[in-house]
């Protein structure tokens, strides 16, 4: 007891010195106090005050948290009269544990003081009893996302987010994480960067925008292969949809066959109605629009139309309403009032508004510019944009070059970029790269550029010009020389003479003259001249002191011979005489040598056909020829046989199977495949109408003759018109008639006036106007509408007509407007009031 008493007193002592800051004294104090008693709560408790103290130069919070647990745990396996003996110090748990917290709030306190993420670490790691951990957790996730934000790196992110998953933090942190991992891996915007992340990282937020840049980037050339090939690697992806549709239209625009991929039904819809029209309708006071087929395609939606559309037959991909422009299938593709709308092409459209130009898809998706002032589509692959300068925009609506070309064009597939007077130019797959970031391949810079025939180009820098392929590839060296395309190839004149290419840019040769007629080419080598063929590289003929060409003719001069040329091995010697050329139909043609007694005629294969002495030779058609005598004119075979005297003033050309006649100022016909005549009798040219008959006028008036000039019926009609071979239109004292002029009876008349549907060699459709009533008749089938209407027009085509029919209530000042399709089958019916119907009639033009 006696040393349990010391001891307590040397605690006692210990503590006081705490209270006069006798450091030193204290430590070794209780030091020594422990190794007597390695379990003494006192002590411990004691030293947990020394380290607890702030004054203490050896203050350690992790020190008195450490002796105040200990002494805490010896207390609990103190035996009662010990514990009874620590009261009176006084010590008890309580005290312990009053003690433990002050000690978690003063390490919490110095945590906070310092606030690092390895502070709050250090004092949840070390304290686990304390009260504040929840708070120190949450300080400790700000402190180390704060450190986070100020790396501001990816990785530091993705390390704040694996360590304190749990943290409030954590979703802005997986934000910011996305981004800048997204920036860093794709920092240098190339495709095949956008394309790498994408595949690490398939689920990352940003997908859509690397979609968009990978979409941008693959499909910059605009050609319809990397859109089928972007649309296969990504058949989900959002971009995709806007591919398809710009495949889509990229083939309609070149009529190619439709792709698979694009095989869904609303672009199978949209190519079948491409060749489709549309036709007005008025429901509930505003404008609506359906095909054909009489479907509705456009709901009413327009409280006004353009007068232009009111008369049907729109073909338009596109239609501009007051405050809108609408697709052909209805869907609305721009908002706002349009002042001009120009289809570029390819699916794009140039909308001019008051105070902007927009460029508009047809499917829906605009690339709109500020400021720009002209755009152009070029070769259906760039758009340009103009502001002062020109840009030039992949066809997704990708920047590839700044604002900086004075001009730009395209010649097919090559792009020319122009600035300070010189061109540049690029493959439209070279100017693609430029969106993955590539710089432009160098070339040289032109002073001209133009297009050549087989998609070449013509280019020339100072005094030297050259040839360039669609690849950019040389096919003529540049060199001082004029060039000059032909049938053949290119010829070249420079001060070595002309020198000669193939269509492939191949050098045949070089000669001191040429002259081109096609299909013939003439060569001058030593004073001679020949017939060449640059293809074979060989001579067609013998030498001549020069050659001329007279229509598809070769003619070889040499002192007073003439050889005549029809084809390389066909020819003929002429001898003193004179050459003159006729020329036939449908690439048929003549030649003619006059030898000063008779002329005699050769086709174009060298063939002779006859001689005769005439003043002049023409060929009217059919294998007949006009030979003209002492200015009188007759017909002759390819044979030289007669076909009609020569007694006649005036002889026509054949034109449906006959020739006009003229003797003594009457008129008459002939039929060169009947070998029949309606002698000149009659005051006008006669018109064939049928086989059989014709329209002969006499006397002021018109009937009908046949082929042995009988006259069918008399002279009694005003006019007379085609309608079927058995049935005429004749007018007879100012009215109509349809007349079975075989029969010899009227099937309609009182008919003011008629126009023309349709006018094929099968069948004749007309809109009649009988009396004041109006029907649709066909000159196969007969009457298709009956004359009951008010008005009739058509507002389809030809071939597909749409009939738009009126019949007036007037009583009540009520319109009927029934829709019928070409067979007459109801499509609509509307009833209108007038103020509307006068809304929709289609004004006559």
């Amino acid at each position: 007891c006696m040393e349990i008493r010391a001891q307590v007193s040397t605690e006692r002592s210990a503590l006081s010195n705490i209270h006069k800051q006798k450091w030193d004294k204290v430590e070794s104090q209780l030091i020594k106090v422990i190794k007597k008693d390695s379990v003494n709560a006192v002590a411990r408790y004691v030293f947990s005050l020394y380290f607890l103290d702030a004054q203490n130069p050896r203050h350690q919070t992790d020190s008195a948290y450490r002796y105040a647990t200990r002494a805490l745990t010896d207390f609990t396996a103190a035996q009662i009269k010990q514990r009874e003996r620590m009261k009176r110090f006084p010590l008890d748990s309580a005290i312990l544990i009053r003690l433990r917290e002050k000690i978690d709030s003063t390490a919490f306190e110095e945590a906070k003081h310092l606030n690092t993420e390895q502070a709050y670490v250090h004092f949840i790691e070390g304290f686990p009893s304390a009260g504040q951990r929840t708070q120190a957790v949450e300080l400790r996730d700000g402190a180390a996302y704060l450190e986070a934000l100020k790396e501001n790196t990816y990785q530091a992110f993705h390390e704040f987010i694996h360590k304190y998953p749990q943290a409030s933090q954590v979703d802005e942190a997986k934000k910011r994480y996305e981004k800048l991992l997204f920036e860093n891996k794709t920092s240098d915007k190339r495709l095949s960067s956008y394309e790498s992340f994408l595949k690490e990282h398939p689920q990352t937020t940003y997908r859509r925008e690397v979609e968009k840049n990978i979409f941008e980037i693959a499909t910059a050339s605009g050609d319809e292969v990397c859109l089928e090939a972007f649309i296969a690697s990504y058949p989900e992806s959002y971009y995709a949809k806007r591919a398809r549709q710009i495949l889509f239209h990229i083939v309609l625009e070149k009529e190619l066959p439709l792709p698979a991929m694009l095989e869904e039904d609303s672009l199978k819809k949209i190519q079948a109605d491409v060749h489709t029209y549309l036709v007005p309708i008025l429901k509930d006071g505003k404008f609506g629009f359906i095909n054909s087929r009489g479907n509705e395609v456009i709901m009413p939606m327009a409280e006004t139309l353009d007068k232009d559309y009111l008369c049907g037959n729109i073909t338009e991909d596109v239609l501009v309403f007051p405050d809108k422009v609408v697709s052909k299938n209805g869907t609305i593709i721009f908002k706002g009032k349009v002042t001009e709308l120009n289809d570029l092409g390819y699916g794009f459209l140039k909308i001019e508004t008051e105070d902007r130009l927009v460029v508009v898809h047809k499917s829906g998706f605009s690339i709109e510019q500020p400021g720009v002032t002209d755009v152009k589509l070029l070769s259906g692959k760039f758009l340009a944009f103009k502001k002062d300068k020109w840009s030039l925009f992949t066809l997704a609506g990708r920047m590839l070059f700044p604002y900086e070309w004075d001009d730009v064009g395209a010649i097919e597939n090559v792009i020319c970029l122009k600035s300070n007077g010189k061109a540049k130019l690029a493959t439209y797959q070279q100017v693609g790269l430029c969106a993955d970031h590539q710089k432009l391949k160098s070339n040289d810079l032109f002073d001209e550029v133009k297009p050549w025939s087989d998609k070449m180009l013509w280019a020339r820098s100072g005094d030297y010009a050259g040839i360039l392929d669609q690849n950019l590839t040389i096919v003529i060296s540049f060199e001082k020389q004029v060039l000059s395309p032909s049938f053949f190839g290119i010829v070249a004149t420079s001060s070595l003479g002309k020198k000669i290419y193939d269509n492939k840019g191949k050098e045949v040769d070089v000669f001191s003259g040429i002259q081109i007629s096609k299909p013939w080419v003439a060569v001058k080598q030593a004073k001679a001249w020949r017939l060449f063929n640059p293809e074979q590289k060989k001579y067609q003929s013998s030498a001549f002191d020069s050659i001329s060409f007279i229509g598809p003719f070769a003619v070889g001069h040499l002192v007073d011979t003439l050889e005549v040329y029809f084809k390389p091995d066909k020819y003929i010697e002429v001898v003193k005489s004179r050459l003159e050329f006729i020329p036939g139909k449908d690439s048929i043609s003549f030649v003619v040598t006059d030898d000063g007694e008779k002329k005699t005629i050769f086709n174009s294969n060298g063939r002779r056909l006859f001689s005769g002495q005439y003043d002049k030779i023409l060929y009217a058609g059919h294998g007949i020829f006009v030979v003209i005598k002492k200015e009188k004119k007759g017909l002759v075979s390819s044979d030289g046989k007669p076909v009609l005297p020569l007694e006649f003033d005036a002889i026509g050309s054949v034109s449906d199977g006959v020739i006009s006649l003229l003797k003594s100022m009457k008129f008459g016909l002939y039929h060169v495949t009947q070998h029949k005549q309606i002698k000149p009798q009659y005051d006008k040219n006669i018109n064939r109408y049928n086989n059989n008959y014709s329209i002969a006028f006499a006397n002021g008036l018109y009937g009908f003759v046949d082929w042995d000039g009988k006259l069918k019926d008399k002279f009694e009609f005003e006019e007379i018109r085609y309608w079927n071979d058995t049935a005429a239109w004749v007018k007879k004292n100012f009215q109509w008639m349809l007349y079975d002029f075989i029969g010899k009876k009227i099937l309609l008349d009182r008919v003011k006036d008629f126009k023309l549907v349709s006018d094929t060699k099968d069948e004749k459709i007309a809109i009649v106007h009988q009396e004041n009533k109006y029907g649709v008749i066909s000159s196969k089938t007969g009457t298709i509408i009956p004359a009951t209407f008010s008005d009739i027009k058509n507002l389809g085509t030809a071939e597909e007509p749409l009939y738009f029919t009126e019949k007036q209530v007037e009583e009540a000042s009520l319109f009927v407007v029934i829709y019928y399709d070409k067979q007459a089958n109801l499509m609509q019916r509307f009833v209108y009031e007038e103020d509307d119907y006068e809304r929709l009639y289609c004004p006559d033009n």
